[in-house]
């Protein structure tokens, strides 16, 4: 049986990533749409872990969400993090922790997720100030400090509210009381909000809850 899943399989891929939207994007962010791409195409045409069938929106198309509506961002403005307050040394791998509390210092920052890359694509949050991106957390390596022009980011801003409503309470897509990430959560919130139908199924499967004691 193996020889002939795999073609179907591979087959079922190929299918999945031609329905799978794309976009005009500048050279530097191309690698990283198509990862997002690639990603949206595998939940589509795999049941991955994670991936409820009985969800009314599938990770598949919150990908497909991301894809459409991320915005293209280039290069760490050194000067500007370097300005901005902060208690302690940000920790290299606490990229959402770090951002949340920089906007919190500073509320004429937006936070943003999604994906970063300055060798791969990885997921990752920082700031924004006049489309000027703030990263406390990557400013920290070398690499990215030589080479700050060269970081590619691809995400969407998500609102200072939408976070603090869903900050200790557990979704989907994290636990209670964790930094994050919200994007999923986003997403979700954002294409309820375009669909228009099964509005009350999909709201009902994605409230948020309160933590039980």
């Amino acid at each position: 049986m193996k020889p002939i899943s795999e073609p179907m399989e591979i087959e079922s891929w190929k299918q999945s990533l031609e329905e799978t939207p794309t976009r005009e994007v500048p050279e530097t962010h191309e690698g990283l749409v198509e990862y997002l791409r690639t990603h949206a195409s595998m939940y589509k045409a795999h049941n991955m872990l994670g991936d409820s069938k009985s969800a009314p929106i599938r990770i598949g198309e919150i990908y497909d969400w991301i894809i459409e509506n991320g915005v293209c961002l280039t290069g760490i403005d050194l000067e500007k993090t370097e300005r901005q307050p902060f208690y302690g040394p940000a920790k290299i791998k606490d990229c959402y922790y770090n951002s949340m509390v920089c906007q919190s210092f500073n509320r004429e920052l937006e936070y943003w997720e999604g994906w970063a890359a300055g060798i791969i694509p990885v997921n990752h949050a920082w700031n924004t100030e006049e489309n000027s991106v703030i990263d406390l957390t990557w400013s920290k390596l070398d690499y990215m400090r030589d080479n700050p022009e060269q970081v590619a980011y691809f995400g969407v801003a998500i609102p200072r509210e939408f976070v603090q409503e869903r900050l200790f309470k557990r979704t989907r897509f994290k636990p209670s009381g964790v930094a994050g990430p919200y994007i999923w959560d986003y997403a979700v919130y954002q294409i309820i909000k375009e669909k228009k139908q099964h509005i009350e199924e999909s709201e009902a499967y994605f409230e948020p809850q309160e933590e039980e004691e």
